[in-house]
C-alpha cells in the first residue's frame, strides 16, 4: 500500500427512508462488483433508527479527489426522495470532525463487513 498527500475531498451523507431499500441494495452490489472500482471512492451504508425520521438508511460517501458527485456515487446520489445530502468538498480534518460529532460520547458505532 502506498501513501499520498490528500487535499480537497468530496465527502458527506445521504439520508434515505427504508422505502428505498430495494434501490439501496442495487447501488451496493453495483458499487462492490464493478469491474472498474474507483479506488478513491469509499462508501459506509449505515441503517439506524432517528427519533425524528423512524428507520433511516444513511450513505456515507468520501471521495479522494475534490470532484463534486463522483461517477463511483451516481447509483447511491440518483435515489430518491432524499431525506437529507449533506455532501460538500471539504477536507479530511473537516469531515472528521463532522464524522466525531455525530458519536456522542460513550455511543460507539457498530461496523460489520
Amino acid at each position: 500500500m502506498r501513501t499520498f498527500e490528500l487535499g480537497a475531498i468530496f465527502a458527506g451523507d445521504i439520508y434515505h427512508s427504508t422505502s428505498t431499500t430495494k434501490q439501496q441494495f442495487e447501488a451496493f452490489s453495483h458499487f462492490i462488483s464493478d469491474p472498474n472500482y474507483d479506488e478513491n471512492a469509499e462508501l459506509m451504508q449505515e441503517w439506524g433508527f432517528s427519533e425524528a425520521q423512524g428507520a433511516v438508511i444513511v450513505n456515507t460517501l468520501s471521495y479522494a479527489k475534490p470532484i463534486v458527485k463522483p461517477i463511483a456515487f451516481w447509483p447511491f446520489t440518483a435515489i430518491q426522495p432524499q431525506l437529507g445530502n449533506i455532501t460538500s468538498i471539504t477536507s479530511l480534518t473537516a469531515y472528521a470532525k463532522v464524522l466525531d460529532a455525530k458519536s456522542p460520547s460513550n455511543l460507539q458505532y457498530v461496523q460489520t463487513s
